[in-house]
Order: C-alpha cells, then sequence, then structure tokens
C-alpha cells in the first residue's frame, strides 16, 4: 500500500531539535527539516514502523523521525 502525503501529514510533529542536537532519519541517517520530519510509531514485537495510533500501547517502543522520502518506503499502515 502507497503512504499518501494527507497520511503522512497527519503523523505528530515534535519540535525540540536544536542546532547542536538535530534530528536526523531513522533510516539513512541525514539531519532533518524539523518542520519537514515524519514521525513514525515503532512496535518493539515487528520490530517495524507504523502510522500513529495503529501500534497497541503495550507493543509500542516510541516514536522515530524520518524524512518523507524514507518514511513512504518503511512506513505500515495495518499492524
Amino acid at each position: 500500500m502507497t503512504i499518501t502525503k494527507q497520511q503522512l501529514d497527519a503523523q505528530p510533529k515534535f519540535n525540540n531539535s536544536t542546532d547542536e542536537d538535530p534530528y536526523t532519519c531513522a533510516c539513512c541517517g541525514k539531519v532533518l527539516n524539523t518542520a519537514k520530519a515524519v514521525w513514525l510509531e515503532q512496535s518493539h514485537v515487528t520490530n517495524k514502523f507504523y502510522l500513529k495510533d495503529v501500534v497497541p500501547e503495550q507493543d509500542s517502543q516510541g516514536y522515530f523521525a524520518f524524512g518523507i522520502t524514507c518514511a513512504k518506503k518503511v512506513a505500515l499502515t495495518v499492524y
């Protein structure tokens, strides 16, 4: 299934990075523009990344930052 721009735009936003400690993509390691970062939730059960509200709370490893291109490659919509 292809992830849409609307789905990526609906992901949580966290903007507490600094110039000294910028967010980097969990997939490729590039420094991210925080306004465009996509946050995906990782399941510790499957070790895969999902759009918000897909992973049951007890299975969540937390949210990780991705660039748009990488998020489209790794994000899943079904748990």
